[in-house]
Parts: structure tokens; sequence; C-alpha cells
């Protein structure tokens, strides 16, 4: 947001938010920008901002890659089967045999 210099003797003007877009979105959100505008001013409870500039540069984005899995790396499903071994009681796999017939049943 980028707020205008106060003037002495004159009611603060609202600020213009600078939003930072890519290409075809820039088109989208000029033509949302009435809607956009009344969601930040009713988020803020009054008339912080006044207009809208759009400037179309790349985002920065994340790496999205995840590293591979890594060799002997248990599954979820094995993992969620570990608390069970390690309990002394044998209801608990009974419990989860039960539970998976019943499933496949249904």
């Amino acid at each position: 947001m980028q707020w205008p210099r106060p003037v002495e003797g004159q009611p603060q003007e609202p600020a213009t938010l600078v939003l930072r877009v890519e290409g075809p979105m820039a088109l989208e959100i000029q033509h949302s920008s009435d809607v956009i505008l009344q969601r930040v001013n009713r988020f803020f409870g009054w008339s912080a901002v006044g207009r809208l500039a759009l400037r179309q540069a790349p985002l920065s984005r994340r790496n999205g890659r995840r590293a591979p899995p890594r060799a002997g790396r248990r599954s979820r499903w094995r993992r969620s089967q570990k608390p069970c071994r390690r309990s002394r009681t044998r209801n608990c796999g009974r419990a989860l045999a039960r539970l998976g017939a019943a499933i496949k049943r249904n």
C-alpha cells in the first residue's frame, strides 16, 4: 500500500493498493477491482484504499519439486501399523482385522 503524503489542513487521502500480477490475471483483477477495494476496506473498517494499481511482473514462486523418497523408507501404512505391533495387547491387531473386514463388506 502506498500512502500519499499528508497535507496540513486537509483530510488524509486513501492509499493506493499496488498488486503484482502475471499476464492474463491482470485483466481479471482489473475487472474485479471494485469488489477487491470494497473487501479490503471492509477488512480495515474504513476507506483505507481508494484505488488499485497493477504491476505486471513475474511472481516469485517456491521451488515445487520435492526430494525423491529415500530408499528403504516405510510407507504411511507401515508407519501406522507400527504402534499396534509394539503394543503388548493382541486386541489391537484383531480390532484392525475386524475393521478391515467390515470395510470390505460395505
